[in-house]
Protein backbone atom coordinates (compact mmCIF):
# COMPACT_ATOMS: atom_id res chain seq x y z
CA UNK A 1 0.00 0.00 0.00
CA UNK A 2 1.20 3.51 -0.73
CA UNK A 3 -0.05 6.64 1.00
CA UNK A 4 0.68 9.86 -0.92
CA UNK A 5 -0.26 13.52 -0.98
CA UNK A 6 -1.57 14.25 2.50
CA UNK A 7 -3.53 11.03 2.99
CA UNK A 8 -4.39 10.72 6.68
CA UNK A 9 -5.15 7.58 8.69
CA UNK A 10 -6.56 8.71 12.04
CA UNK A 11 -9.02 8.05 14.87
CA UNK A 12 -9.21 4.26 14.40
CA UNK A 13 -9.29 1.51 17.04
CA UNK A 14 -8.33 -2.17 16.96
CA UNK A 15 -8.89 -4.74 19.71
CA UNK A 16 -5.46 -6.29 19.07
CA UNK A 17 -2.60 -5.07 16.83
CA UNK A 18 -2.58 -2.26 14.29
CA UNK A 19 -4.98 0.50 15.28
CA UNK A 20 -4.28 2.58 12.17
CA UNK A 21 -2.73 0.07 9.77
CA UNK A 22 -1.94 -3.64 10.09
CA UNK A 23 0.71 -4.26 7.44
CA UNK A 24 1.75 -7.70 6.18
CA UNK A 25 3.23 -6.51 2.88
CA UNK A 26 4.91 -3.32 1.75
CA UNK A 27 3.79 0.05 3.09
CA UNK A 28 5.12 3.33 1.69
CA UNK A 29 4.29 6.46 3.67
CA UNK A 30 5.21 9.45 1.48
CA UNK A 31 5.08 13.23 1.43
CA UNK A 32 2.91 14.70 4.19
CA UNK A 33 0.71 11.62 4.61
CA UNK A 34 0.23 10.86 8.30
CA UNK A 35 -0.87 8.16 10.72
CA UNK A 36 -2.06 9.67 14.01
CA UNK A 37 -4.45 9.37 16.96
CA UNK A 38 -5.11 5.62 16.53
CA UNK A 39 -5.39 3.03 19.31
CA UNK A 40 -4.55 -0.67 19.47
CA UNK A 41 -5.33 -3.12 22.28
CA UNK A 42 -1.82 -4.60 22.20
CA UNK A 43 0.85 -3.25 19.80
CA UNK A 44 1.17 -0.84 16.91
CA UNK A 45 -1.33 1.85 17.70
CA UNK A 46 -0.31 3.61 14.49
CA UNK A 47 1.22 0.85 12.36
CA UNK A 48 1.76 -2.84 13.10
CA UNK A 49 4.18 -4.64 10.78
CA UNK A 50 3.12 -8.28 10.81
CA UNK A 51 5.65 -10.98 9.89
CA UNK A 52 7.52 -9.88 6.78
CA UNK A 53 5.82 -6.47 6.56
CA UNK A 54 8.09 -3.60 5.56
CA UNK A 55 7.65 0.13 6.05
CA UNK A 56 9.28 2.87 4.00
CA UNK A 57 8.71 6.22 5.69
CA UNK A 58 9.59 9.07 3.34
CA UNK A 59 8.50 12.21 5.13
CA UNK A 60 5.16 10.96 6.43
CA UNK A 61 4.83 11.45 10.21
CA UNK A 62 3.46 8.81 12.59
CA UNK A 63 2.51 10.36 15.94
CA UNK A 64 0.21 10.34 18.98
CA UNK A 65 -0.86 6.70 18.64
CA UNK A 66 -1.49 4.47 21.66
CA UNK A 67 0.18 2.30 22.96
CA UNK A 68 2.99 3.05 20.45
CA UNK A 69 3.44 4.55 17.02
CA UNK A 70 5.06 1.67 15.10
CA UNK A 71 5.58 -1.97 16.15
CA UNK A 72 7.60 -4.11 15.93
Amino acid sequence: MTLNNSTSVHDNTADNDGGGIRNAGTLDLNDSSSVHHNTAGTDGGGIFNNGNGTLSQNGGPVFKNDPDDIAP
